[in-house]
């Protein structure tokens, strides 16, 4: 009799094994199956990110040019869904003059507003944009010749 109960108790704890080998993975909202989900998280600040716009110090107009592009670039890591956008004006209204503030020379301004197109642009290979400053050959003509100074505003933000 002890046997047959051996054998019995063997074949019992075989079916024990047996169980967890074949059980379904159980996930935290209860449901089972083989995908779940992987989140990364670890921001303390869920902010919309950050961004850097680069501008040139100063450009140079030679005299008598009717165009001349100023270039810039951004780069970002901003929240999905958010881009970082650029507007370009004149400080002084499209009036440049010499130190003195005798002598005038108006210019205007064109491709004034820029938005990015990706959340993510790395700064080794950054976003380049220009704005066009257009000065006509009625203003070069009618302008004393002296060195004249303009300012442009840039201002950038998160849209």
């Amino acid at each position: 009799m002890k046997k047959v109960f051996s054998l019995a108790l063997a074949v019992v704890m075989l079916f024990a094994v047996c169980i967890p080998a074949f059980a379904a993975t159980q996930y935290e909202d209860g449901t089972s199956g083989t995908n779940t989900k992987v989140v990364v998280d670890g921001i303390t600040d869920m902010g919309d990110g950050s961004y850097t716009v680069t501008i040139p110090a100063e450009v140079s107009i030679y005299w008598g040019t009717t165009e001349t592009e100023v270039e810039y670039s951004i780069y970002c890591q901003l929240r999905t869904g958010k881009f970082v956008k650029v507007d370009v004006s004149s400080a002084d209204n499209g009036i440049m003059s010499n130190d003195a503030g005798t002598a005038t020379l108006g210019y205007e301004l064109e491709n004034t507003s820029y938005t990015t197109a990706k959340s993510v642009i790395l700064s080794t290979d950054p976003d380049i944009s220009s704005v066009n400053v257009k000065i006509s050959k009625g203003n070069w003509d009618s302008a004393s010749i002296d060195v004249y100074v303009g300012t442009l505003t840039f201002a950038a933000e998160i849209v």
